[in-house]
């Protein structure tokens, strides 16, 4: 088989295809121009965030050397317990419910019988009506009205263990 025609026929091809106009490569100057102006101001917003970067990582350095020169000052803070009266203050575990327990152990009728310590009546669990029906109220309405009069009570009751704490730290 004869090459030759073949070779001949790939060469006059060639030699048309870049003779073309849709194989001169075509630049845009102006594009060039704006995508190189883009990329100098997104470099400039690296280097903005790189120097805010670097003024974090002062400031926080600023702050370790300060922490560090308090505690040289100060001493260990696990130490706090050798100080007058702070020992029994950190060995008071209980101050009061807890407000999980406070809202688990709501109960309806507590505030169904609650009369505000003789401020007024109570509602009570059931009513007549003007026609002598007996309603039942319902119970799960009064519970959060229930786990506010226990937190007051709670409070009320931490408040008035705070003056024998303070005394116990005193001594």
């Amino acid at each position: 088989m004869n090459t030759k025609p073949l070779a001949l026929v790939a060469l006059a091809a060639s030699t048309l295809v870049s003779s073309l106009p849709g194989a001169i490569p075509v630049t845009d100057a102006l594009l060039a121009k704006e995508t190189a102006e883009l990329h100098l101001e997104d470099i400039a917003k690296f280097k903005d965030m790189i120097d805010n970067q670097v003024q974090q990582i002062d400031r926080l350095k600023d702050q370790l050397n300060q922490l560090l020169f308090i505690a040289t000052v100060i001493g260990d803070p696990a130490a706090t317990r050798t100080l007058s009266g702070v020992g029994p203050l950190l060995d008071i575990k209980e101050v009061g419910a807890s407000r999980a327990d406070l809202s688990t152990h709501a109960n309806a009728q507590d505030a169904q019988s609650f009369d505000g310590l003789g401020l007024f009546q109570a509602v009570g669990t059931s009513f007549v009506t003007i026609d002598g029906q007996g309603v039942q109220r319902d119970g799960d309405t009064y519970r959060p009205v229930a786990a506010i009069i226990k937190a007051t009570s709670n409070y009320d009751s931490v408040f008035q263990q705070v003056p024998t704490t303070t005394d116990r730290c005193i001594s």
